[in-house]
């Protein structure tokens, strides 16, 4: 069964008041309102919500309640942001089978729209329906006069009727036990869905081991629930607040003020506190006082099986202390009432997802943080047998092992490339998840209930990556959502110290050694992992496509990258935060420090939101950049945005770590408000290599002539006023300062370290200034701060501007005369082959390696090894003589905005100048030989993850001949021919071809052959070219030079189509001889 929520549109919808006012049931019975029937209408005081009385309809099977005269403005009851009757309804005994049916009539008495009600319920109900999307539309009109209450056919009772809006402004409706059909556009199917799955086969008896487990993991568990003390003020405003509900019990009724979804916060801020002051202090008064609110609540329909008791601050944050104190009360609860509360944490905490086939698409990290908890206290308080206690805690460890499956889509958890996902992207913010489920996985490790090997290397790896975005918890902003200047690394010491120790349970340790060493690198030695050791800080490129962006880290520098798409946005943006956020990733390029944020010239005030670092953007007026709506998440209007890990790590981090790597971003700004500009356009590329970082940009261009558009260098809040930033060897310590250049190279250095180095023609600009802006919430006075800052001026309307240049982490201005002079010498250590719309195309030289960043289908690309794409790729090449590295990635995903449907396959080629063979491949890709030369690879790749393969350029020993030997050699085979040694070195032209010697130069022991005698033994080592495949190398040995054995040699590595291979001979006084034999494969 699909369980799903068909809420669509703002993530948080603001529902305006109500354009009708709620009748209120006080003092008699309405005019118009009538009983045709044995029943009977009156106002009664047992039950209410507004002011103190409500309808009472006592009514007999096929009685019919009608209110007639009804005042319904025609234009509501279909109008998009109304369409939604508001009904409370109370039912005094719970009726199985009944069905109340509510019908609305015109003034011709014909029914025009009709629903049921379910009275399988005690107490209250809100009945939300919608004309629009989830009533029967009979005769469909919207010019209502008269609305009819059947009662059931048969049976009697009393049902109380207050709080009733006809139509009013649209809001969430929930599909319920009461309301089984409700759903359409702003509902919410989910609770009733998953309250309907059971376990899909009879559960097993429980077995020796389970049992045996059950006191120690209560043992582990309970104490995080039962809290402290709570202090004596804390427990007189408690108490307090209970009496400002009014609540009162008398003659088997509970009455109070009115509970609805939107003031369970006002409950879930005291009931906690009475619940632990009756456990931990015996507090008799306290524990009568949540008893009774817990019987209000219930009564008031936050209960099993009610649309509210879904409702209510939907993903849990304002209610867990009411699941604390359903929790702690659990044994003083008489089992009428156990029964109710029991089965309220099976509804609201959503137990079915335990057995919900779409757990991938239905997830919700929220869930998992703010409800995790109660439905481990459900299981071990709740269960009425250890059997019962047993089959739960199964459930509970299969719901942790789905959610820790990678989620399709854009719908939360864990992505391939090791991203966490929330409110539909890569949201480290709300990662916070993961440390509530490493407390759950502590309860269960080391029992029957632990889970899979699998999914807790899944989880470890996750955590891990989150781990290394950090310098040292600290995030770059351009992650850091709608919270600028305020990420972090959002599990606590603690939750990895625990999750260290559960993967202890798998690797036979004390502890998960990788989880531990990491522990030890941000937090320090843990004594219980102190024989672990620190892991050394982090080196490599990690890409990561569906954030999109990457991650360097050389040294003790962390560089974040980051992009947008029209999938996966760059900001977030509320109505009280990060208002002027919208820049944050376009283009972002952060380098940070050991310290975070303070250590790195990141800091809130006076911060210049028109200049993130790296990103390119046109610096409008604040009320201009501000957002123009209360919600906007800043997309794109295109696709390619990615990075390529290059060298991978065959150990790395789900597949996308290596030793280098590139990012491009294919960028034209989406029209979302007023102040967007859909001309704004830019092409940019980033390259890591040898801890050096090259942005590249171009077709930078908008029709903006009022404002100046930019690619910010560096922003950084200065200690100082006479803090000084380095310009080609001189300290600028002059404070206010503005100065510009125009033409020629030149180099900063910032006041943390990082040296920026620009060749060719731009205009550079420095200020030196103390800046104001304002508050990231959009409210209260501008804030201030000392800064220095430097950006590239594209100037007003641009039309096909570029930039390049260069950022070198953690240097010095010795470094940085180093690196303009190595630029403008022989061998820079990097060349710009291409910067064009089409694609940035640059030699490494450091790496002998090609990037390529191609924004579009090239089907003639002018540079190194690769001659063609048909599509948008991401491309690096590394060769060594006959063997080349190529590493590829389609950044563009198959998905879009707000899908949870699996990401596609996604086809690309990528053709290569000459012939080359698949030697060490991967399932995604094929080679295809064209016949003219040249060579088609075939990729198909989903979730944007590298692909790398080892291509072989065969040769044979013909084609050796002839690049080694003249025209005159060629014909003289005593020169040339496979036996001859033309340069008198005792290495035939056969052998020095296996060992891919120089024919002309002698050759002694090397590399390439190499005999030692060590320890006794005579060992030989010898390389061989997999590039070769017409010739063998054989290692003999012989003790006179006559008879010749074969000695076995074992392979010691393969890297680059070189294998070393080594054989050991133990001399016992004996003479012996070794030779290495080369001979043509028959």
């Amino acid at each position: 069964m699909p369980i799903r929520s068909t809420i669509t549109g703002l993530m948080a919808l603001v529902v305006a008041a109500s354009s009708e006012a709620a009748i209120d049931f006080e003092g008699a019975v309405p005019a118009g309102w009538s009983e045709s029937g044995a029943g009977a209408l009156s106002i009664s005081a047992d039950h209410y919500r507004l002011g103190s009385e409500a309808l009472r309809w006592s009514w007999q099977g096929g009685d019919v309640m009608t209110a007639a005269g009804v005042s319904i403005n025609p234009a509501d009851v279909l109008d998009f942001f109304k369409h939604t009757c508001d009904l409370w309804i109370y039912c005094d005994a719970a009726q199985a089978g009944k069905v109340l049916t509510i019908e609305f009539l015109d003034g011709a008495d014909a029914v025009q729209w009709r629903f049921a009600v379910r009275l399988n319920y005690t107490g209250w109900r809100r009945i939300l329906r919608s004309f629009k999307y989830d009533m029967e539309s009979v005769g469909g009109g919207t010019d209502l006069q008269e609305v009819r209450f059947i009662a059931p056919s048969s049976g009697s009772g009393d049902l109380f009727f207050d709080d009733l809006e006809w139509v009013r402004s649209r809001l969430t409706r929930h599909r319920d036990r009461a309301m089984t059909d409700v759903g359409g556009y702003l509902s919410s199917t989910m609770h009733h869905d998953l309250d309907q799955l059971t376990w899909p086969d009879p559960p097993a008896a429980a077995t020796g081991a389970e049992m045996a487990a059950l006191p120690a993991i209560e043992a582990a568990y309970w104490p995080g629930v039962n809290g402290s003390s709570p202090a004596a003020s804390s427990v007189t405003n408690a108490k307090a607040a209970f009496a400002s509900w009014n609540i009162v019990t008398g003659g088997g009724a509970i009455k109070g003020d009115p509970v609805d979804r939107d003031n369970t916060g006002g409950i879930n801020s005291f009931l906690g506190v009475l619940a632990r002051a009756w456990h931990h202090d015996g507090d008799s008064e306290a524990r009568d006082m949540a008893l009774d609110t817990v019987r209000h609540l219930l009564d008031q329909g936050f209960a099993g099986g009610s649309a509210e008791a879904a409702a209510a601050d939907f993903n849990g944050y304002a209610t867990r202390e009411i699941v604390r104190a359903l929790l702690l009360l659990r044994n003083d609860f008489p089992p009428a009432e156990r029964a109710a509360v029991k089965d309220l944490l099976r509804w609201r905490l959503k137990r079915g997802f335990w057995w919900d086939p779409n757990l991938g698409r239905n997830k919700n990290t929220d869930h998992l943080h703010t409800e995790s908890s109660g439905l481990m206290g459900l299981a071990l308080g709740f269960s009425d047998t250890a059997q019962e206690q047993v089959e739960e805690l199964r459930g509970l460890r299969h719901y942790f092992e789905g959610f820790l499956e990678f989620s399709p889509g854009t719908s939360d958890g864990i992505k391939p490339d090791g991203t966490g996902f929330h409110h539909w992207t890569h949201y480290n913010h709300y990662m916070y998840a993961y440390g509530q489920l490493a407390d759950r996985l502590f309860v269960l490790h080391g029992t029957p209930f632990q889970i899979a090997p699998a999914s807790y290397e899944r989880f470890r790896d996750a955590c891990y990556v989150l781990s290394l975005f950090g310098n040292d918890v600290e995030f770059a902003n351009a992650l850091s959502g709608r919270f600028p200047m305020t990420g972090t690394f959002p599990m606590s010491c603690g939750a990895v110290s625990k999750l260290a120790t559960v993967g202890g349970a798998f690797t036979g340790q004390a502890a998960d050694p990788k989880l531990a060493r990491m522990h030890n690198r941000i937090w320090g030695n843990e004594p219980a992992f102190a024989s672990f050791g620190t892991e050394p800080e982090p080196r490599g490129f990690w890409q990561f496509n569906y954030s999109p962006g990457a991650l360097y880290r050389d040294g003790d520098a962390v560089i974040k990258v980051k992009g947008l798409t029209d999938t996966f946005w760059g900001s977030e943006i509320y109505s009280n935060a990060n208002r002027y956020g919208r820049y944050q990733s376009y283009g972002a390029v952060e380098v940070f420090y050991p310290g975070g944020r303070s250590a790195s010239g990141f800091g809130l005030d006076g911060w210049d939101w028109n200049c993130p670092p790296g990103a390119t953007t046109i610096k409008l007026p604040f009320p201009d950049l501000e957002a123009q709506s209360s919600r906007q998440d800043e997309l794109a209007a295109t696709r390619h945005c990615g990075a390529l890990s290059c060298d991978l790590d065959p150990d790395g981090d789900f597949g996308v770590k290596g030793r280098f790597g590139i990012f491009g971003m294919k960028f034209q700004q989406a029209p979302i408000s007023g102040s967007h500009d859909a001309s704004f356009t830019f092409r940019k590329s980033v390259f890591c290599f040898d801890g050096r970082v090259l942005c590249l940009g171009s077709d930078i261009a908008n029709d903006d002539s009022a404002n100046e558009t930019v690619t910010t260098l560096f922003q950084g809040a200065l200690p100082g006023t006479s803090t000084p930033t380095n310009h080609l060897g001189t300290n600028l310590t002059a404070f206010p300062l503005n100065s510009t250049w125009t033409g020629g190279s030149r180099w900063f250095l910032d006041h943390l370290g990082t040296g920026y180095y620009l060749p060719g023609d731009h205009i550079v600009e420095l200020a030196r200034q103390n800046q104001a802006s304002p508050p990231q919430s959009g409210s209260g006075p501008d804030t201030s701060g000392d800064f220095a800052k430097a950006w590239i001026s594209h100037g007003k309307a641009p039309a096909g501007e570029g930039y390049e240049y260069l950022v070198i982490p953690g240097t010095n201005a010795g470094a940085l005369q180093q690196l303009e002079a190595d630029m403008n010498g022989p061998q820079p250590p990097y060349s710009v082959l291409q910067k064009s719309s089409e694609g940035h195309i640059v030699h490494l030289a450091g790496e002998d390696a090609h990037a390529y960043v191609m924004f579009e289908a090239s089907p003639a690309v002018g540079h190194g090894p690769v001659t063609g794409t048909t599509a948008p790729a991401l491309v690096a090449t590394r060769r060594t003589a006959n063997y080349m590295l190529l590493s590829y990635a389609n950044p563009e995903l198959d998905l879009d905005f707000r899908v949870e449907e699996e990401a596609g396959l996604v086809t690309a080629d990528v053709r290569l100048g000459e012939e080359w063979a698949i030697d060490s491949g991967d399932p995604r890709a094929s080679s295809i030989p064209q016949g003219d030369g040249s060579t088609l690879l075939r990729f198909g790749t989903r979730h944007g993850l590298p692909v790398e393969l080892g291509l072989i350029h065969f040769i044979d020993f013909a084609a050796w001949q002839q690049e080694q030997f003249t025209a005159a050699e060629l014909a003289d085979p005593l020169v040339s021919g496979a036996s001859a040694d033309p340069d008198g070195d005792g290495l035939a032209n056969m052998l020095e071809y296996g060992l891919r010697l120089d024919p002309h130069a002698l050759d002694g022991p090397g590399e390439s052959f190499a005999i030692v005698f060590e320890d006794g033994t005579l060992r030989a080592t010898f390389q061989r070219d997999r590039s070769r495949p017409d010739v063998v190398l054989t290692l003999e040995e012989s003790t006179d030079l006559v008879t010749w054995i074969p000695l076995g040699a074992s392979l010691q590595s393969s890297a680059l189509g070189i294998e070393t291979w080594e054989a050991g001979l133990p001399l016992a006084g004996a003479r012996h001889f070794l030779r290495l034999k080369a001979a043509f494969v028959p």
